[in-house]
């Protein structure tokens, strides 16, 4: 099981582009040897992975993530900046869509670098949130009277 450790490496004097707040970075198990720095912002309920990073999370990361985001759904919300710089060069990060398993996904990338994901992307991403299908929403119209939606 991964243990979740608050890490020395800091990336130098990497912030956050949104908020600008020092990168707060956390040692996960990745699947490969030994263990990835992940860095996040719970004010702006974001993460940051360097190039190819959450592809190599190992499943208890995964988890361990997961539980991080669902501990952050307390506290209010830093909304994101329209301008959002790397953290590594400083290079305006470009909004993007991709397809993953479980549907679309959208983040901010630098090509050199990695991408900020959002933590609702990324509970997409790992499929703890899906897309209902149009049989799933006709049920749930016929069945429930009221849904609050938390997006």
């Amino acid at each position: 099981m991964s243990k979740f450790t608050q890490s020395n490496h800091t990336h130098g004097s990497a912030h956050f582009p949104s908020c600008a707040q020092k990168m707060q970075t956390i040692a996960v198990d990745s699947r490969l040897a030994g263990p990835i720095d992940i860095d996040v912002c719970v004010q702006c309920c974001v993460i940051w992975f360097d190039q190819s990073e959450s592809a190599q999370l190992a499943p208890s990361a995964v988890v361990e993530l997961f539980k991080i985001v669902n501990a952050s759904t307390e506290k209010p919300r830093l909304p994101l900046s329209s301008a959002l710089p790397c953290p590594r060069c400083k290079v305006q990060l470009k909004f993007t869509h991709d397809i993953f398993k479980a549907g679309r996904i959208s983040y901010h990338r630098c090509q050199t670098h990695g991408r900020l994901t959002p933590f609702y992307q990324f509970l997409k991403e790992k499929q703890f949130i899906r897309q209902l299908t149009p049989m799933q929403i006709s049920q749930l119209r016929a069945d429930v009277r009221q849904i609050k939606c938390s997006g």
